[in-house]
Order: structure tokens, then sequence, then C-alpha cells
């Protein structure tokens, strides 16, 4: 991990902090926590989901989401980057979570021609 790369990690888990308490994220961790995990889910994939969970907290963020989406965001970039880490259910958490939505409000833009 760069520099830009660890001081982006560190605003984000800052941000987290701010919008939910360690014991609350605990919490979240159990609950999405895999008996068993997909071999499937590579680092690269890893990298690409966290990527994207990234890019919509920023446009959320950026966007003048509400404060609840913000959280939400965050909470999912967080999800994501603990994903292989924790053993996470990060579909689950993004389908519970509605962000599919939030992705649609946020970062679908549909061009007229």
């Amino acid at each position: 991990m760069n520099e830009k790369q660890m001081a982006n990690w560190k605003e984000l888990l800052e941000m987290r902090k701010e919008v939910v308490s360690e014991e609350e994220y605990k919490e979240i961790l159990k609950k999405y926590k895999m008996e068993n995990f997909d071999p499937k889910f590579t680092e690269m994939r890893h990298r690409i989901i966290t990527e994207r969970a990234a890019k919509l907290a920023h446009s959320v963020i950026w966007n003048g989401g509400t404060k609840d989406e913000v959280k939400t965001v965050i909470l999912n970039t967080m999800i994501c980057m603990d994903s292989m880490k924790h053993k996470l259910d990060w579909k689950k958490w993004q389908n519970d979570n509605s962000i599919a939505q939030l992705i649609m409000k946020y970062m679908v833009k549909i061009v007229e021609v």
C-alpha cells in the first residue's frame, strides 16, 4: 500500500469512527461473518469491490447525500475493505442496506443524445 492509499484508508477509518462506534461496528462484523468463505473471492475481486465502494462513497459525499446515506456508504466501504480479512458476506450487507439504490441515485447518469 502506497502513502496515498494509506492516507485515504486512515481518513476513511476516521470517518467510520465518526458515524458508528467500535461496538456497533463489531456487531455488524458478527452479523455478516460467513462460516464458509467463497473460494472464488480473490485479491483482485476484493480490490474491485473495495474501489467501487470507495467511488460510491465519494459520489454520495460530494453530491450532498443525506447523513444516513453517507453513514451507509462509509460503512459499505469498510465492510468491503474488511470482507477478506474478517470473511464477511459483503453481498448480503449490500442487499440489506440498499446499496444498489444508492448506486442508481448517485452514480448512474442518463445521457441524452
